[in-house]
């Protein structure tokens, strides 16, 4: 993307996100995901314009477009703008389910053994998964409800259980923004070679013959050229 067509974006998104409740600090933690997972997510900090946003309009939904570039002419920056509500609905659940683990037992120096609550979920777990649903599916606007009871929750959880959530919410979160992206900046359009798969399926479930005949080969996905995935340009001036 030329410097010329990302300024072009940001310049007209400057206009537009803060009518749309532009959210930069989830903005910037998601470009710092992207850069903490590997040499191949960061490379997306520089192929696209990233926008998220609170407003009712998008909601748990995103918006991806390219945005054709009025100083080249002939250029363009594809814009993702992801609505903020989804991450966060993400992010509340899997906090409250870090909670389920009361013990812990070191298998090894690699390994440790998570034992879970006989009595979970209990209300408290229950009242934040409505407010969740409630907050975030809804008009409602985002507010602090049931964070100061959230917060004490956290405050007690089991250290190794929220760091494995914490990398569970990091997948989570870089899957929705890798989907969003992949609308307009397909992965395979990021190699200069040629990219292939191969995946085996082993189906341990019972399945017709003809089904099972066609399952018991590995499956091959054709390889794909690389090429310039444009699916449709907005102007704006």
């Amino acid at each position: 993307m030329l410097e010329c067509c990302r300024s072009h974006a940001e310049a007209h998104l400057q206009h537009i996100a803060p009518l749309q409740g532009y959210d930069m600090p989830l903005c910037n933690h998601l470009t710092s995901l992207l850069r903490k997972w590997g040499p191949l997510l960061k490379e997306y900090n520089d192929l696209m314009v990233l926008r998220c946003s609170t407003s009712n309009a998008i909601g748990v939904n995103a918006e991806t477009y390219r945005l054709a570039c009025s100083s080249c002419g002939n250029g363009s920056a594809p814009v993702v703008v992801i609505g903020s509500r989804l991450f966060y609905f993400v992010w509340r659940l899997s906090t409250i389910c870090a909670t389920y683990y009361t013990s812990a037992e070191q298998m090894n120096a690699a390994y440790t053994r998570l034992s879970g609550s006989d009595d979970w979920p209990n209300v408290e777990q229950l009242e934040q998964v409505r407010i969740a649903y409630n907050m975030y599916f809804t008009n409602s606007w985002l507010d602090t409800e049931g964070l100061t009871d959230l917060n004490r929750q956290i405050a007690v959880t089991r250290r190794d259980a929220s760091n494995l959530y914490l990398y569970t919410v990091d997948m989570a979160e870089l899957f929705v923004l890798m989907h969003e992206i992949q609308h307009q900046i397909p992965l395979f359009s990021t190699f200069d070679g040629e990219v292939g798969m191969k995946v085996e399926f082993d189906f341990p479930v019972k399945l017709s013959p003809a089904r099972g005949r066609a399952s018991s080969s590995p499956v091959s996905i054709p390889r794909c050229k690389r090429f310039n995935s444009s699916k449709r340009s907005v102007s704006a001036k």
